[in-house]
């Protein structure tokens, strides 16, 4: 005790004038008097305090938290973030609103020197521990606005979602065109049960805006990986769903140039794609998107064409769509889309013209620990031309198709803004070919960006 007293007399009397105030105090004492001095605003000293009984050894983990807070305000942010992890990893076990605190400086810290995602992580650390409702609006506010500047985005989705028809199979044996029979189905043309388990990342590197617009760089990864029920198997003699596999790997660019008042976003994209492990073939994707109306009313107007090259030969789409949404009170958002799109491709069994409407409901708030989503979709899809072996099938090849989806995203359950999600959906298609007269019920589990 008498060399930390000695400690603290040295640092007292380096402070100037505060150094009177006492020259016998305990650890407590101390700790709370170089609170008292950051709090009113004489750094030094609340500093010179911290860092004299941390040197005495003592074993509190507010003395790392004021280091950190007192090294970001004298401009040594790195240091401080460094003692705000120290501060964190020694406060395991105390009450949620030191942690909350000690995230809280810490997130500030790094934002000061300039490592605006390891500022965001900190944040979502102190949006779980908030002491209140305030506190936690207060650092979701912060977060938006480090997201606005940090250069770097990234979104991760991931779901296991079990379905009873995986490969969109038919719900029968019997291949029929119209009324007309034309043999048994078998394997792969059968629904096949089982699981599917997607990866999906994405990442954006945006550019300073300049005076003509803002220029970003994307990247994504996507991995879909089936696996079969027993009982598929043993019905279906289909051994594995490695077969259904799909991977695709993109990185691209995108323009966003002002357009009157409003931002005309161009982007082009290149990939290159992998089915059942073997290479598919390249991509490539040009496309525009130009908002217009009443901001409230949420319009844009898209257009894209994209290019894929594949064994069979090249195909070649291209797409129009329109989307709105509209908030309705304080109950939430609905939001709509219509698209056209128009295929071309090497296959003949590849071509096809298809329209779909989608309408999706966002609730505002939460319905206890759920909050709820729902959308609802109709498409018709249209071949001219159809094969089925060495058969032409008349008229080609029409499918009508609807669906419904139910989401919960359970955010109670979220850890630092990552929540898991259940999602409930439904598909039917109508067909004048028994192959593609399929129905399918899936549940999803995922995990969902809550913010």
């Amino acid at each position: 005790m008498r060399g930390l007293r000695a400690a603290l007399l040295a640092a007292l009397l380096s402070a100037g004038p505060l150094g009177a105030e006492s020259l016998d105090l305990t650890p407590d004492a101390a700790i709370e008097l170089a609170q008292r001095a950051y709090l009113g605003g004489n750094v030094t000293l609340a500093h010179a305090v911290a860092f004299r009984l941390h040197e005495a050894g003592v074993d509190d983990p507010r003395l790392p938290l004021l280091l950190s807070a007192t090294h970001t305000a004298l401009g040594r942010p790195d240091e401080g973030r460094r003692w705000g992890a120290r501060a964190w990893a020694a406060a395991r076990q105390e009450p949620d609103a030191l942690r909350y605190e000690i995230a809280r400086h810490t997130a500030a810290a790094a934002f000061r020197a300039d490592e605006l995602t390891r500022a965001q992580f900190w944040l979502r650390r102190a949006a779980d521990l908030a002491p209140g409702p305030a506190e936690r609006a207060a650092t979701l506010q912060d977060f938006g606005r480090l997201r606005q500047q940090n250069p770097l985005s990234a979104q991760l989705r991931l779901s296991v979602t079990p379905s009873d028809n995986l490969n969109g199979g038919a719900g029968s044996g019997a291949l029929m065109v119209d009324e007309y029979y034309l043999g048994e189905q078998t394997g792969m043309a059968l629904a096949l049960e089982g699981l599917r388990s997607v990866a999906d990342l994405r990442l954006q590197w945006r550019l300073p805006p300049d005076a003509g617009g803002q220029t970003s760089f994307d990247a994504r990864l996507y991995g879909a990986f089936y696996s079969l029920t027993d009982k598929t198997k043993a019905e279906t003699g289909v051994s594995s769903g490695a077969a259904l596999n799909s991977t695709m790997a993109e990185a691209g660019v995108t323009r966003a140039l002002r357009f009157g008042d409003r931002p005309l976003n161009l982007s082009a994209a290149a990939g290159q794609s992998w089915d059942s492990g073997e290479v598919a073939g390249p991509h490539l994707r040009l496309a525009a998107r130009l908002p217009f109306g009443a901001p409230a009313a949420g319009l844009a107007a898209g257009i894209s064409q994209e290019r894929q090259w594949r064994d069979d030969g090249m195909t070649m789409a291209l797409q129009f769509s329109l989307s709105g949404s509209q908030a309705l009170a304080d109950l939430g958002r609905l939001g709509w889309s219509l698209s056209l799109r128009d295929v071309e491709a090497g296959f003949v069994n590849n071509t096809y013209r298809s329209a779909t409407a989608e309408i999706s409901f966002d609730a505002a708030r939460s319905l206890g620990p759920v909050r709820l989503g729902a959308s609802a979709f109709v498409g018709v899809r249209d071949y001219p031309d159809y094969r089925l072996g060495p058969i032409t099938v008349v008229d080609g090849r029409e499918d009508d198709r609807f669906g419904l989806s139910l989401d919960m995203t359970f955010e109670s359950m979220g850890v630092m803004g990552y929540a898991p999600s259940l999602s409930i959906s439904g598909e039917r298609s109508l067909s004048n070919i028994s192959r593609f007269d399929t129905r399918s019920l899936e549940i999803g589990l995922g995990i969902v960006t809550v913010f």
